[in-house]
């Protein structure tokens, strides 16, 4: 093995002459990997230091997935800044680079050079830019701001890695060519009202403003910032052919692992595998560890687990262990006439199943009418003991109700004495159990009613069958006795702004947190004349903290009538309009789980589905 990486070094320049010859490749002269994996700078292979680049902003480098590394960019004021000027005047020039940018893009540039404006300060030319076109996913060449433009017709703006390649052998657009993926492209459009002319005085806008940059343009205004990911950026002084550029967008690495990158609870068993490389008879390499990956050394400092190269795209390791994040990575080596070219891949981690059991899935709040069956159940992983809880009592099989010892607990028959919170408690003979989120079990029903006739006890007494009723109401100021007038049917409860009472339903807030599966809230109001009050006038709210909702009038504060706030924020809807008419209005809210309704004397006045 260090053999074939004593010859690795000479191979592979004796090789690429080779192919320069065979392919059709011209003169490289700028090639920006971007596998540096770490720090700012993206080294060249080309001329460098002179030549290398810079990440700008929150630019960052991410291990590839169909090369060894990539850079990332946010889309707002990230870029790669070099020093090198690019192809100029009318010369021959491709360019070639792998990217992935997401739906909905348009306008984002992968590369560009030159100066904004003919003669711009001093500088002799235009911008020569590949980017994607401003009104649709799909690439375009253009020179300064769109004069000459050729623009393609494959969408590339999915989420998914593409190579694109563009030539140019002189000054007219109508000559030039694109690849996508390796294959050549249709244009939609070509225009040629100018003479492509590339140029720029460097500094006219800043430190090296018209020298090549990635992932932006840099000039008299910066723009088309992108959004995504770059690899593998080229830049020759000659027209690549067909096959040349195919083989450039071959995939020269292991991708597609699996576990896929970033895996949790993967089993202690597991086989590792990736996807074949772009060309025949490939061997690869595999190298696991448990440390922090070292990106200075072979297969990063990893444990090679192949005593040889293997052919096959998966492999085996020993066991591993619970609960253990793992690195890995996959060297390919690509056959020629006198040797291997080695293509180191890019690492990927993975996070082992723990020893002790693990809930995957909890179970899922429900309402329902009565008399229905009702399943709640948990998914887990290493768990071999379940037990099922309703409000903290073990629930144990019989009657309407099974399953109390199994993933899925079943009631049958659903009735009032059934609501609750619902939990599982999962575990194994390590005896370290787990615990399931809890599920809220409601049948559709009048929950409470607080008619304030002459009191303010709750009329619904099924699950107590107090007098008093379910969730009767107190003053929150101890001894102060509420206000009753008359009221649309019976009296109605007085309040003043400002005197400091309201009432109060005690231990409601946790049965009450049944609003995110359905809500209705009514309630008939009066509002006096506005006059006076300089803020808002609470009607009903179950809110802490910005979780729970709340239903008020905006009075003069806000002159825009009653208001109904969930959550916190921007959050609300309002029926717009004054009710201080001295007469009674109804009040509505609904909720069905996805749209909240505000409604006005029986009137849909607002709605708004909830994000």
């Amino acid at each position: 093995m260090e053999a074939l990486k004593r010859n690795y070094v000479l191979l592979s320049l004796m090789v690429f002459a080779v192919l320069a010859i065979q392919t059709g490749y011209g003169e490289l002269v700028a090639h920006w990997p971007l596998d540096d994996l770490q720090g700012t700078t993206a080294k060249s292979a080309v001329n460098s230091p002179a030549d290398n680049g810079t990440l700008v902003d929150t630019a960052v480098f991410i291990p590839g997935e169909v090369t060894k590394g990539a850079v990332r960019m946010d889309g707002t004021n990230d870029y790669i800044t070099t020093a090198f000027p690019g192809i100029l005047g009318s010369a021959p020039r491709s360019v070639s680079a792998w990217f992935k940018i997401p739906a909905g893009r348009t306008g984002d540039v992968i590369v560009s050079w030159g100066s904004s404006w003919t003669n711009d300060n001093g500088g002799p030319g235009k911008r020569f830019t590949l980017k994607v076109n401003n009104d649709s996913g799909v690439l375009k060449i253009e020179t300064g701001s769109a004069d000459a433009e050729a623009i393609g017709t494959t969408v590339v703006t999915d989420g998914q890695w593409h190579h694109a390649a563009v030539t140019l052998p002189d000054g007219d657009m109508a000559n030039a060519k694109m690849y996508i993926d390796g294959v050549p492209e249709t244009f939609d459009r070509v225009t040629n009202s100018v003479t492509v002319n590339t140029g720029g005085k460097i500094g006219a806008f800043g430190t090296n403003s018209s020298a090549v940059h990635i992932g932006a343009v840099r000039s008299r205004y910066d723009f088309g910032y992108l959004s995504g990911s770059v690899a593998d950026v080229r830049i020759y002084d000659e027209v690549l052919d067909e096959a040349a550029v195919a083989d450039l967008a071959k995939i020269r690495v292991a991708h597609n692992p699996v576990p896929i990158n970033g895996a949790e609870f993967v089993a202690v068993d597991t086989a590792l595998s990736w996807s074949a490389v772009d060309y025949d008879g490939a061997l690869y390499n595999v190298y696991l560890g448990t440390s922090e990956p070292n990106l200075a050394a072979e297969g990063y400092g990893l444990v090679k687990l192949t005593t040889e190269p293997i052919a096959e795209t998966s492999f085996t390791p020993p066991m591993l262990a619970n609960a253990q994040r793992y690195y890995w990575a996959v060297d390919a080596y690509e056959p020629n006439d006198v040797g291997y070219l080695v293509h180191p891949g890019p690492y990927w981690s993975f996070t082992t199943i723990p020893a002790v059991a693990v809930i995957t899935a909890n179970p899922i709040s429900q309402t329902v009418p009565a008399g229905q069956t009702v399943e709640l159940s948990v998914a887990a992983l290493n768990a071999d003991v379940f037990q099922w809880y309703k409000d903290d009592v073990p629930l144990t099989d019989g009657g309407r109700i099974s399953g109390t010892a199994t993933d899925t607990l079943i009631i049958t028959d659903v009735q009032v004495a059934d609501e609750g919170g619902y939990y599982c408690v999962v575990d194994n003979a390590l005896n370290q159990p787990a615990t399931s989120l809890t599920a809220r079990l409601m049948t559709r029903r009048l929950v409470a009613h607080w008619k304030m006739d002459g009191d303010i006890c709750d009329s619904v007494s099924i699950r107590t069958g107090r007098p008093e009723g379910d969730w009767p109401g107190v003053m929150n100021v101890p001894g102060a006795d509420p206000n009753f007038v008359a009221g649309v049917d019976g009296q109605g409860m007085e309040f003043y702004r400002g005197d400091g009472l309201w009432v109060t339903i005690p231990n409601s807030g946790e049965f009450f947190n049944f609003w995110p599966q359905g809500l209705t809230i009514s309630l008939w109001y009066n509002p006096q004349d506005y006059t006076g009050v300089d803020g808002y006038m609470s009607l009903l709210s179950k809110i802490t903290s910005n979780v729970g909702y709340r239903l008020y009038d905006t009075a003069v504060y806000a002159a825009q009538g009653l208001e109904f706030g969930y959550g916190g924020g921007s959050n609300y809807i309002t029926a717009n309009g004054r009710l201080d008419d001295g007469a009674w209005h109804l009040a509505t809210v609904t909720y069905d789980g996805q749209t909240f309704s505000l409604y006005v004397d029986g009137l849909l006045r607002a709605s708004r589905d909830v994000v």
